[in-house]
Parts: structure tokens; C-alpha cells; sequence
């Protein structure tokens, strides 16, 4: 009995393209499941049910003291902000119809 092989041929010129945009439908999924389990683990860990609504309470306000001691978002932390909002268009837009990569050999 032969095991089972998926077919290669023409590996990896034969098989289209996985743009970033293709990679994140898949992903993306994945990562809201991961991250409200990973949610779930530390709420029940650090914030346990038994502690009651004044632990929930002093939490809310501990993040309302570390906000406010921050300030105002500085220009260096905008520009970076913008900086990666166009990273993230460009890496959406970089291939498939009509993307920017089509215009360079």
C-alpha cells in the first residue's frame, strides 16, 4: 500500500500566489479565537469570580490613573501610528488586481 502524496508538480510556480491579504482572511479568525481564549485564561486567572465587583472596580479605576498619567498622544507616537497605517494598506494593496507591484519589473 502507497501512502497517500499530495500532487507537486510544479511546485511552487504552478500554485497562485499567497498575498498578505489572502494570508490575513485565514488568519484573522484565528487570532479573535485565540486571543478571546487568551482573554478568558487571564480574566479567570488575575480576576477571579470569587473576588467581586470591587476588584472589577479598582481595576477600572487603576486604568483610569495609568491613562491619565500618560498624556496627550506626543507627535514621534502619531507619526509612527501613520507610518504603520500605510505599511498595513501597502501590504494589502501589493498584489493582485491592479496592485502597486504591477508598475516595477
Amino acid at each position: 500500500v502507497r501512502p497517500r502524496t499530495p500532487d507537486l508538480a510544479g511546485f511552487p510556480s504552478a500554485w497562485p500566489p499567497v498575498s498578505f491579504a489572502t494570508w490575513f482572511m485565514f488568519s484573522c479568525p484565528l487570532a479573535i479565537i485565540m486571543l478571546g481564549f487568551n482573554l478568558a485564561l487571564l480574566a479567570s486567572s488575575f480576576c477571579p469570580p470569587r473576588a467581586g465587583a470591587a476588584a472589577g472596580a479598582r481595576a477600572g479605576e487603576m486604568l483610569q490613573l495609568e491613562m491619565r498619567s500618560l498624556g496627550k498622544v506626543k507627535f514621534a507616537e502619531a507619526m509612527v501610528m501613520a507610518h504603520l497605517a500605510v505599511l498595513v494598506i501597502l501590504w494589502f494593496t501589493r498584489s493582485g488586481a491592479g496592485g502597486w507591484t504591477a508598475g516595477f519589473p
